[in-house]
Formats: C-alpha cells, sequence, structure tokens
C-alpha cells in the first residue's frame, strides 16, 4: 500500500496499518481531539523496522517509513524509530565463517586476502614493486574507485576522465558535459569556471540554462534535424581524486594515461618462483589491478548474499540482527523536514517527472538489480 498517494480511509482499512497504529498507542494526524497523534502516549520508545536486505524489503521499509513521516512525525522527531541492520554477506573460508556487514567491508578483505601472496611488476623498467607499496597502491586505488562513482554515474568511462588530468599538478576537470545528439552522445571535460564560461559561449547558452537538462533541436553532419540534450554536471569529488592522483604518482606509478594501452604496462604475479603456482596476469591499466586482486581474494571463498531474513535460522537472526548485545541500529533522523518532505513527495507521489529525473540520473549508481 502506498501511503503517499492512498486516500487517509484506504490507508485506515489496510489490516497492517490498524496493527501498527494500535501497537505504538500514539494515534495518527496533525488534527485535534480524539485519535489525534501524540507522543506521549508511545508504548514503545524504540520502534525498529526489520525487512529484507533486497529490493522488495527496501520497498517495504520506505512505505513503512512513508506512513511515519506523514502520520506520526513525533516518533522520529523524538528519536523512536530505528532500521535494522542485518549482514549482508557471510564469508566462508574452511572452517571459518564470518558476518559482513556490507560491500565496503566485503571489499576490503578481499583486498586484504588477494595481495597476501602477489608481486607487481613495472614492466617499463621491470621494477618488482615490493608488498608494502603494493598494498599503498591498492588502497589507493580502491579509495579512487570508489570516490569515481561520482563520474561513472553520468555514463562516463572513469579512464576516459582520469585521462583529462592536469599532467603537472594531477588537478581534474571539475564539470562534465553530457551531449546526447539523436543516437550519438560524447563527453566534454571542463576545468574550471573558465572553461565553463567558454563552453556556455561556445553553444550560445546562459547560465539560467543548466538549472534542469536543455533540450534544444539540432542538426546532426547528414544534414538531419534531431533532439539535442545537453546536461553540466559538477563533480565535488574532483579535488579528492586529484589528491589521490598525487599520491598514486608518488608510489612510482604512471599517472599520465589510465585507459588500456595495447602492450602491457604491468604483471601481477602470483606464487612468484613456486613451481607449477606460478600465475602471471597482463594488466594494460593500473585500474584493471584491483579487480585482478579482487578476483584473486574470492579464491576458496564462500560468499553468500543474504537477500531475507528468512534465509537464517532462528539462531542466525538473532545473533546477527536481534540481540541487543550485538545488533547494529540505524536511527532515523530529520534533520531538514522540508527536503525530507520533498524527497518522499518525488519518489512515493503524483510528481512523475521529477521521479523521472531522479531515476535517470541516478540509474548508473544501482549495484545490485532484482528483476
Amino acid at each position: 500500500l502506498n501511503v503517499e498517494k492512498a486516500r487517509l480511509d484506504k490507508v485506515l482499512n489496510n489490516n497492517e496499518i490498524r496493527s501498527l497504529i494500535t501497537a505504538l498507542g500514539t494515534g495518527i494526524g496533525d488534527h485535534e481531539g480524539d485519535g489525534a497523534f501524540d507522543a506521549s502516549k508511545a508504548r514503545y520508545h524504540k520502534v525498529i523496522l526489520m525487512t529484507d536486505a533486497d529490493v522488495d524489503g527496501a520497498h517495504i521499509c520506505t512505505l513503512l517509513l512513508t506512513f511515519i513521516f506523514r502520520q506520526m512525525k513525533g516518533l522520529i522527531e523524538a528519536g523512536y524509530v530505528y532500521i535494522a541492520q542485518p549482514p549482508l554477506y557471510k564469508i566462508k573460508r574452511k572452517r571459518r565463517e564470518q558476518y559482513i556487514d556490507n560491500d565496503a567491508q566485503l571489499n576490503r578483505i578481499l583486498l586484504e586476502l588477494g595481495t597476501e601472496d602477489v608481486d607487481l611488476v613495472r614492466l617499463r623498467d621491470n621494477k618488482d614493486l615490493d608488498g608494502t607499496t603494493i598494498d599503498k597502491i591498492v588502497e589507493i586505488l580502491s579509495r579512487l574507485e570508489t570516490v569515481g562513482r561520482g563520474v561513472t554515474r553520468y555514463g562516463c568511462e572513469f579512464a576516459d576522465y582520469l585521462d583529462e588530468h592536469d599532467k603537472e599538478t594531477q588537478a581534474l576537470p571539475r564539470y562534465i558535459v553530457r551531449i546526447r545528439t539523436g543516437n550519438n552522445e560524447k563527453f566534454r571535460f571542463l576545468i574550471g569556471d573558465d572553461e565553463r564560461a567558454a563552453f556556455h559561449q561556445e553553444y550560445g547558452l546562459g547560465d539560467s540554462d543548466f538549472e534542469d537538462t536543455l533540450l534544444r533541436e539540432a542538426d546532426t553532419e547528414d544534414g538531419q534535424r534531431v533532439q539535442q540534450r545537453i546536461s553540466l554536471h559538477e563533480i565535488f569529488e574532483s579535488t579528492e581524486m586529484t589528491k589521490l592522483l598525487r599520491e598514486l604518482s608518488a608510489t612510482g606509478m604512471d599517472v599520465n594515461k589510465f585507459t588500456k594501452s595495447e602492450e602491457p604496462r604491468y604483471q601481477l604475479i602470483e606464487n612468484k618462483g613456486v613451481e607449477k603456482k606460478e600465475n602471471i596476469t597482463e594488466l594494460h591499466s593500473i585500474i584493471e589491478l584491483v579487480e585482478n586482486i579482487r578476483t584473486i581474494g574470492r579464491r576458496g571463498l564462500s560468499i553468500q548474499r543474504y537477500k531475507g531474513l528468512g534465509e537464517m535460522n532462528p539462531k542466525q537472526l538473532f545473533e546477527t540482527t536481534m540481540d541487543p548485545k550485538t545488533r547494529n541500529l540505524l536511527k532515523v533522523n530529520i534533520a531538514d523536514a522540508a527536503v525530507a518532505d520533498g524527497v518522499f513527495s518525488m519518489l512515493m507521489g503524483e510528481d512523475v517527472p521529477s521521479r523521472r529525473a531522479f531515476i535517470e540520473d541516478n540509474a548508473l549508481n544501482v549495484s545490485h538489480l532484482d528483476v
């Protein structure tokens, strides 16, 4: 039941919603009189939403939050509402088992395991990098990969963006322009505000044209009239990525080119010098290092991703999600009620154009898609 769009009488006819209202004992709504919301009548000062870890569970949690936000906002303001945080993974190697809370923790473990028995050789001078240097390089590249999602969410190849850095200062473009003309798409990279102003002048645009995506008619090279869509995006992470490039350069890595070259630039060697176990992987770009290290870290490791709480037996569910001594809870807090109100309306209400724009802008951020 989408409580953002449904009428209140339909909401109150839902058995689950009625049970929730009865259990909490606070009443609902911002009216006065019988049945009105009163936080002082709350029977519980810790209301925990516990849903599956998949898309359906996230949807249910969002619907429950929508109802509480609209009809019992005082519970959130009082700090009574929490979201359970069950583990996302269980990993197992031989007899050892470990629960993993999120993707970042899993990534750290895979990289630690993957760098245990490897050597990295820089082919331009055949230099064998030591283990400490490899750990440092992998750490920097992993951070760069994470921060770089601010670029890839706009459909731009991360290596292409990195290649646009200033070769002396390592400064990266502050803006990306995405230009789609008909079925053809290209990107422009603008270092700073001066380049942005020059781009506006080149296309005859004013600053107000980029309050939203600009749509206009344009002619292709063969004279066809097609729709052109221009969107300019500020990459707020560019400063952090510039710092990481400087750190990477200090380790001795070649940061001039991140796109793949025809000839390999590095060799990743597992079990170097061990007969029948030595394995060599050629890397045509330093960006390939992190994914190859993760692949090595996964070997011999069983990784189970939990989609539903029902996949756990009762003991596992208590140990990981319900035990007050060990559980992780996310406290729901509305720092800015006006912003929260706008987000709920966009995602759950009747404002279809805004919701479509949000989906288009964030579609590439999806890590796990259930269909």
